[in-house]
């Protein structure tokens, strides 16, 4: 008969076979002092998130979160410790954490939420998850995490949610969870909904928070200001619709618009009847926005102050200058002069000492020096130089 091969390795002994059992030996260590090797990333870690539990802490509104960038931010020292954690020891070791340092377990799980990880969440025990008082709907909402949120709503039963998860979902446009937080969630949405959703161009959900809320004439007016000042021209045109074409006694809307130089939108606005005030034109001005002048001052009346020649001065605008000083009357303040001076806009200095608009040129030239600004004082010293010859040779 062939021998049996004999084994290299010693028979282990049954005490030896007790004592490197690994539940025992996980028992043991469970008394000791320090933490498993696998757990060292998250030392010192708490410090690090003081300003995200104070963040987790605090009622959910757009004060409070600022935006979702606040969040995201508040969120990254733990994001840049657990991703490539879970990557290399995968997410069942999340059990040995909570063990040991028990502190991270609610934040962990937050950030569950907030990422979308539902392959975490779904392990762990309902209990746990609903024990933790932060607002893990919100969470997941601010990331449109639709199969998330559905999780902890419908499986979890948590109530974490406020009427910030349907406002950050209208901000970004996710119509999907405004539909699941309308048909299956109570706490509805606060007047920034619409606000942020017109602002930044989600039509279909103005339609349905419009549709479904009972929202006032005076946040309609705001979402269409919103509208107006980012050029969300169909939006700024369904509200419109919705409102009436009486302009509500309104001028918000054209001055947003002609802020940023939307010259389709105070069109739009115009025919149906709302207002501005100067500050239309001042602001267009400000901004260089010559059509938009040109514009209003064709087909409006409101005009404009000093301030729209001044403030196109001092930002280097010389074509909306030059057409102020010759269609408007107002003029333009004393300071512009040296405004436009201090700011280095050479051609339009030129053009104001050359009409002797603005103030003038050797005082500002004295106050210049004054303040240790030589190169404005020399800069001025050979516009007044340039300008003396021209009209000395009768130009």
């Amino acid at each position: 008969m062939p021998s049996k091969k004999r084994s290299p390795w010693p028979k282990a002994s049954p005490m030896s076979a007790v004592l490197f059992t690994q539940e025992l030996m996980d028992a043991i260590t469970a008394y000791q002092n320090g933490i498993y090797l696998v757990l060292r990333p998250f030392v010192g870690l708490t410090r690090d998130l003081l300003y995200l539990r104070d963040l987790l802490r605090s009622p959910t509104t757009m004060d409070n979160w600022l935006d979702i960038n606040s969040v995201t931010f508040a969120f990254e020292p733990l994001h840049d410790v657990l991703e490539p954690w879970y990557d290399l020891h995968g997410t069942a070791c999340v059990f040995k954490l909570f063990a040991c340092l028990p502190r991270l377990r609610n934040v962990v799980i937050a950030h569950a939420a907030f990422s979308g990880n539902l392959a975490m969440l779904s392990m762990l025990p309902l209990d746990m998850l609903r024990q933790v008082r932060y607002l893990l709907l919100d969470l997941a909402a601010a990331n449109g995490h639709m199969r998330v949120l559905k999780f902890l709503d419908a499986v979890v039963g948590h109530e974490g949610c406020t009427t910030f998860a349907m406002d950050v979902a209208a901000l970004r446009g996710d119509l999907d969870v405004v539909r699941y937080l309308h048909a299956y969630r109570n706490e509805g949405c606060s007047d920034q909904a619409i606000m942020d959703a017109a602002e930044n161009g989600h039509l279909e959900v103005v339609q349905f928070l419009h549709t479904h809320y009972p929202l006032t004439a005076h946040s309609l007016t705001l979402a269409l200001t919103a509208a107006a000042a980012t050029n969300r021209l169909d939006v700024a045109t369904y509200i419109v619709h919705e409102l009436g074409s009486d302009g509500h006694g309104s001028t918000n809307e054209i001055d947003a618009a002609a802020y940023n130089g939307h010259l389709a939108m105070i069109k739009m606005l115009h025919q149906h009847n709302y207002g501005c005030t100067t500050n239309a034109m001042d602001d267009a001005a400000e901004d260089g926005q010559l059509e938009v002048v040109k514009w209003l001052h064709t087909h409006r009346t409101e005009g404009c102050t000093i301030n729209a020649m001044g403030q196109a001065a001092e930002n280097g605008h010389l074509e909306t200058v030059q057409w102020l000083h010759t269609h408007r009357g107002e003029g333009c303040p004393d300071w512009t002069l040296e405004r436009a001076a201090y700011a280095e806009q050479w051609d339009v200095v030129k053009f104001l000492v050359t009409w002797q608009l603005g103030g003038d040129a050797k005082t500002v030239m004295e106050t210049a020096k004054q303040d240790s600004r030589d190169d404005i004082a020399v800069g001025l010293a050979v516009i007044l130089d340039e300008t003396s010859t021209l009209l000395l040779n009768g130009f």
